[in-house]
């Protein structure tokens, strides 16, 4: 549960970050300054302090408190970390899928409920048929 809250929460932050900014990206853009690519990969390198530290601060905190064996914390970081860089890619795709801030706001959990009706949250992934049962591999819980 640790791991859908870090993925909801860089998400929905995330999603917040294009739409407001959607008007200069396409007036730049659109003028020649730079390519998409290269917005991207520049966002996601300011983004990274915030994608790594957060699940490592989180977890720092928790792991202690549950009282997990402490050989399983190296892991369960990186796997936390690798789950928000998951939101992170997701949330930039939604935030650029919509214009207005409002709908990607709502259209966000829309979008990442399958992944939690297909990572067995909500049903048993031995019921799910076969011809759909694939898309759980997509799934990053």
């Amino acid at each position: 549960m640790l791991g859908t809250a870090i993925f909801m929460s860089v998400a929905m932050t995330i999603t917040l970050v294009f739409p407001n900014e959607r008007a200069v990206f396409l007036k730049e853009e659109n003028s020649g300054m730079y390519r998409i690519s290269s917005y991207f990969v520049g966002k996601m390198i300011v983004e990274l302090p915030y994608i790594v530290l957060y699940p490592l601060i989180l977890n720092s905190i928790l792991y202690w408190l549950i009282a997990f064996p402490a050989k399983g914390f190296i892991a369960q970081t990186i796997i936390l970390i690798l789950i928000s860089l998951t939101a992170n890619g997701l949330g930039f795709m939604n935030g650029s899928i919509f214009s207005n801030q409002r709908i990607a706001v709502a259209m966000t959990p829309l979008l990442i409920m399958p992944f939690f009706l297909f990572a067995g949250f909500y049903s048993n992934l031995g019921t799910i048929p076969s011809w759909i049962g694939w898309i759980q591999y997509l799934s990053p819980f």
